[in-house]
């Protein structure tokens, strides 16, 4: 990623933060947030202790794209890491990241500026997490020889964790997916039709269908936004071993939502939430689509 390509993106998430402290978001009502919680945790209270119980404590922590650092700091408290890194290119998003460090880890937490795919320095990382940001990776195979010879630690049992989007590239969904999600909502119409009518106002329904988002206004918004999604577990697979892979659904959220979060925040509106969580994951059980966001964890290959 270029140095001018960077900036746009950082200015494009700086304007983010602002969005996301407001709510709103898919990800952020609260019965989807609770689902994930239960899901990522894999059985376990939480998942750092998941992560704890499972993998050891480790020593030296990198996060790459790590926001407003919420995930990074649980980290520490939690007794998971000793050490914290997180780099995420937009200054404001870092501000306020290195703001909510606790006083009593502030000498454990570092929150710095800068762009994963030239400026990473220093190795020998025990745990490298990506929250959201490896489907942002324009040189996906730079990053992952990176990761496995130079920035993980190979001997003490370095871990690679991703809570990851790994669905179609620029959102431009398959006609199977999408018509799952326009049964879905002929499905919720008969008993929730006003609603039905305010979701269909999001500006991804033509009328009769979903349809996805146009590719050019995503990449105009943001060049990197999910621009080689579809190749991060094949190209992890040629460097690394898989020891964990939790389906996390998301399919039919970010567009059933989208501009639709207001209109599901009462009884009924939660109704619609908590039967598409369960209705997207049947259908991934099912085989009829594969889930869009995963929790994964990686291992070097021979270990």
């Amino acid at each position: 990623m270029n140095d001018e390509k960077a900036k746009r993106i950082a200015e494009k998430w700086d304007k983010a933060r602002d969005t996301f402290a407001k709510g709103g978001a898919w990800h952020q009502h609260p019965l989807v947030v609770s689902t994930y919680k239960q899901r990522l945790a894999a059985g376990s209270e939480s998942l750092v202790k998941h992560l704890l119980q499972t993998y050891g404590k480790r020593r030296k922590c990198l996060s790459i794209g790590c926001g407003d650092g919420g995930i990074e700091i649980e980290m520490v408290l939690g007794g998971l890491c000793e050490s914290m890194k997180g780099i995420d290119l937009s200054p404001a998003r870092i501000a306020l990241a290195t703001a909510n460090i606790p006083n009593a880890i502030k000498d454990k937490v570092e929150f710095r500026v800068e762009n994963a795919e030239k400026d990473i320095n220093g190795q020998d990382y025990d745990l490298v997490l990506f929250t959201h940001s490896f489907h942002h990776i324009f040189d996906l195979e730079s990053m992952a020889k990176a990761l496995r010879d130079r920035i993980m630690d190979r001997e003490n049992g370095g871990i690679l964790v991703l809570e990851e989007y790994v669905g179609p590239v620029r959102w431009q969904f398959p006609k199977e997916h999408l018509d799952l999600m326009t049964d879905f909502l002929k499905d919720v119409e008969k008993e929730f039709p006003s609603y039905v009518k305010a979701i269909r106002q999001n500006g991804l329904w033509d009328g009769q269908h979903f349809v996805p988002p146009n590719a050019d206004a995503v990449k105009k918004d943001d060049p990197s936004e999910t621009v080689r999604s579809n190749e991060i577990i094949p190209v992890l697979s040629d460097y690394f071993t898989l020891v964990e892979d939790v389906a996390l659904g998301g399919n039919f959220f970010q567009w059933i939502f989208h501009n639709a979060y207001n209109s599901l925040q009462d009884e009924n509106g939660n109704k619609i939430v908590e039967r598409m969580l369960k209705s997207e994951m049947e259908a991934i059980k099912m085989g009829k689509m594969k889930s869009d966001y995963v929790f994964q964890v990686w291992k070097h290959g021979e270990l």
